[in-house]
């Protein structure tokens, strides 16, 4: 077997593992709830019919210790108690029309529940996020492509392959976006609009992105981008009666979760925000994926002819959402941020192949320090990635 045909092996078993073991191993995470309420919603159904339905699909989901947990806190009881309770949260898991219409043609087409086809998601997606990291990494040193599935999974992929969230699916489409934006810039742009309906948060990417491909595109074609992303971004909040950014952010991040959402009181004492914001900070300062993305950038930075400048770009564009993202809701969640981990743990991988391609180059040739730049060319003929390297 050729070694395209056991890099091929090696890259199906890690995307097959990704997905199995997401599977094995659920989340069941509360949010399965009121996804799948909002899927019934999504199919007509409201009222004490919804909240009927919802359990008995939860129920017939998860095993009967994982539902009493789900349903008998003072909160969670209120919500599986009272249909109105239930429908005023709704507008925070209704606008996620990506992930609730894949959700609903998986249970459609496959007969599972939605429960179970949330969970089908999301492992799914993490199998393609796998699947797109280890082709753009086909020409790394055999080290580095052996390396990466695991550092991969344990760098939040399997976190987000066994929620049931919309956190994959949007993770995927912002790669598939990212990846395109370096082989088909005009792609991306028709890719663009998509991430709000994914995310609604993900509306950040877009003028990120279009200024990531500014250079390679008619300019008026990544403004229109822009603008349509802006639009369904704000259609989907329309459509589904969102309460607006600062109930979101007095409900995660000042007063805490409540049953009734429409009726919560706004905090106007600037002290809670202030609060918030340290909190977040303290949060993101000891995260482990903030490190990496420092050792990644500074890899990068000493390691010539890893980026060009439009990966250059897309990288400074991850980097950006985090911060953008952050300013504007500091819940410091590792799930949120998985797209920043991908793009600087790929960019720490490359930059790793590139050194070490050198390094056995320059061992080939028997020659010291004084020629490595002519190794270093003829490592780069030898190994060139195709992503992000163009």
């Amino acid at each position: 077997m050729g070694q395209s045909n056991l890099r091929t092996a090696y890259a199906a078993a890690c995307c097959v593992a990704v997905f199995t073991l997401s599977l094995a191993f659920p989340a069941h995470n509360w949010d399965m709830l009121p996804y799948i309420a909002a899927a019934l919603g999504y199919l007509g159904e409201s009222g004490p019919a919804l909240l009927e339905r919802t359990l008995a699909d939860l129920r017939a989901t998860v095993d009967a210790g994982r539902y009493v947990d789900m349903t008998t806190d003072p909160f969670r009881s209120v919500v599986t108690r009272n249909p109105d309770s239930l429908e005023q949260l709704m507008p925070f898991y209704e606008i996620r029309p990506l992930y609730l219409g894949a959700t609903i043609a998986v249970s459609t087409l496959t007969g599972v529940t939605l429960g179970q086809a949330t969970l089908l998601v999301s492992a799914g997606a993490g199998a393609a996020i796998m699947a797109v990291s280890l082709y753009l990494l086909r020409r790394a040193p055999w080290p580095i492509f052996l390396a990466a599935p695991p550092l991969l999974f344990f760098l939040n992929l399997f976190l987000i392959a066994r929620l049931s969230t919309p956190d994959a699916l949007a993770a995927c489409l912002a790669i598939a976006v990212g990846v395109a934006a370096l082989r088909a810039p005009t792609m991306a742009l028709v890719l663009l609009p998509l991430l709000p309906l994914a995310r609604t948060d993900f509306v950040i990417l877009a003028p990120l992105v279009a200024w990531a491909v500014w250079p390679s595109v008619p300019r008026g074609a990544a403004a229109l981008s822009v603008v349509v992303a802006v639009a369904a971004y704000f259609a989907v909040n329309a459509a589904f009666g969102n309460y607006g950014h600062l109930t979101i952010f007095n409900y995660q991040l000042i007063a805490g979760p409540t049953p009734y959402p429409a009726e919560l009181a706004i905090s106007r004492d600037p002290a809670d925000y202030v609060r918030a914001y340290l909190e977040g900070a303290k949060t993101m300062v000891e995260d482990r994926e903030l490190w990496l993305a420092a050792v990644a950038l500074a890899l990068a930075l000493s390691t010539p002819g890893v980026l060009d400048r439009s990966a250059a770009r897309l990288l400074a564009a991850a980097v950006g959402f985090v911060a953008l993202h952050f300013l504007a809701f500091p819940a410091a969640f590792d799930r949120t941020y998985y797209v920043a981990t991908w793009a600087t743990t790929m960019v720490a991988l490359l930059c790793l192949g590139r050194r070490l391609a050198n390094a056995r180059s320059i061992g080939a040739t028997g020659r010291g320090p004084a020629t490595a730049e002519h190794s270093a060319a003829s490592a780069r003929s030898a190994y060139r990635p195709t992503a992000p390297v163009r």
